[in-house]
């Protein structure tokens, strides 16, 4: 099941990205919050399994970004989200942080 990890979530990734162009990220409204929610909660899963899909470090970056930003719309809207907006805060550091140690 492993080896199709990889493979179902990058069409995971395409089907949320295809969505947040419906949505506005700068007036988010109350029906958006599940996509943009889920695409944050995407990511940072995204990141956690990193190394078992072997995704390149530039490419989990720009996705965490993306999720962070969806995130960060969603919470202009309703503040529960905040937790989920640390995990992903927390989550670029520690990209920041590799980068950092490669370069």
């Amino acid at each position: 099941a492993r080896e199709n990890m990889a493979p179902v979530y990058n069409l995971a990734v395409v089907a949320y990205r295809k969505a947040l162009k419906l949505t506005s990220k700068t007036t988010p409204k109350k029906s958006d919050l599940p996509v943009l929610t889920e695409f944050g909660n995407l990511t940072h899963y995204g990141f956690i399994h990193r190394d078992l899909m072997r995704f390149t470090e530039d490419g989990v970056m720009n996705l965490v970004k993306l999720g962070k930003d969806s995130v960060d719309a969603a919470v202009t809207v309703d503040e529960s989200f905040v937790p989920l907006q640390k995990r992903l805060e927390s989550s670029l550091a520690q990209l920041n942080k590799v980068e950092g140690e490669h370069t």
